[in-house]
């Protein structure tokens, strides 16, 4: 077993409690500062008396608080301790932005480094050249779908075979109806992945950005995505095989050498 693989904790090791009120949690981000329980309810499917008991706990910890008006609820200032906790234990962070700045700046795009969470990723690092003229707005903290972006892809990519095909069952439960579209443009994305090394997005996460990502593997066995993209009028398909991918996979290996860890080189394995 590996260590990404024992990382994994059985459903049947969890308390149902806690996993709802951290669904609760999840129900927030950019674009929805603030929920009633209503819609908490809606959201999560999980009953409004029960909403309001786990918010009530989540507000006395203060990962959660209630608005003025004391019909909302927002997130808490405890989560700002967890999180920079979280960013803290990061090996070689700084570094990472180090080296992921220049590389933005020289190509007038974005560079992101991200970690999986549940079904999505969640960008840890995010470097932007001052001068682009469009970039999406992503920034540390960003959520972005494991199935549909060049970051989830790559991600995908990288990791064993049994911890994939569990993930694609959790996704194709996720996306229900939408599967069928969903998990074909995925399997394609792998398959590529599997001959290439990297994942390309051509305007899948945002219609006016493209962008290309590849793994990695830290010390511990954890699977990082590191993407480099930007406009798509800037980043063509030919400009991302020929020039971003080459400089991309030379600074994600030396990174993954400063931390201890290795580039993936998922071409040397199937990817589905």
């Amino acid at each position: 077993m590996t260590s990404q693989q024992a990382s994994e904790v059985s459903r049947a090791d969890t308390v149902s409690a806690l996993e709802r009120g951290v669904k609760l949690l999840h129900c927030f981000n950019a674009q929805t500062l603030s929920l009633s329980a209503a819609e908490l309810a809606n959201l999560t499917g999980i009953p409004r008396p029960t909403v309001i008991r786990l918010a009530a706990t989540l507000c006395v910890l203060g990962l959660m608080r209630l608005t003025v008006a004391g019909d909302r609820y927002t997130l808490g200032p405890g989560l700002v301790s967890l999180s920079h906790a979280f960013l803290a234990g990061v090996d070689q962070r700084g570094l990472f932005r180090q080296w992921m700045q220049p590389l933005a700046d020289e190509t007038e795009g974005s560079l992101y480094l991200a970690l999986r969470d549940g079904l999505e990723m969640v960008v840890i690092e995010a470097c932007r050249a001052s001068g682009s003229m469009l970039s999406a707005r992503v920034d540390t903290g960003t959520r972005t779908p494991l199935a549909t972006s060049a970051l989830g892809r790559a991600y995908l990519s990288g990791v064993e075979q049994p911890m994939r095909n569990s993930l694609l069952d959790q996704l194709r439960q996720r996306h229900a109806e939408a599967w069928p579209a969903v998990g074909e443009q995925l399997q394609q994305a792998l398959a590529e992945a599997a001959k290439t090394g990297y994942c390309i997005s051509l305007g899948t996460f945002h219609p006016d950005i493209n962008s290309v990502s590849l793994p990695l593997r830290g010390p511990s066995g954890e699977v990082f995505s590191v993407n480099c993209g930007g406009a798509a009028f800037r980043f063509s398909e030919s400009r991302l095989v020929h020039e971003i991918v080459p400089r991309l996979t030379e600074l994600t290996r030396a990174l993954a050498q400063a931390m201890g860890g290795h580039l993936i080189e998922t071409n040397k394995a199937s990817a589905v």
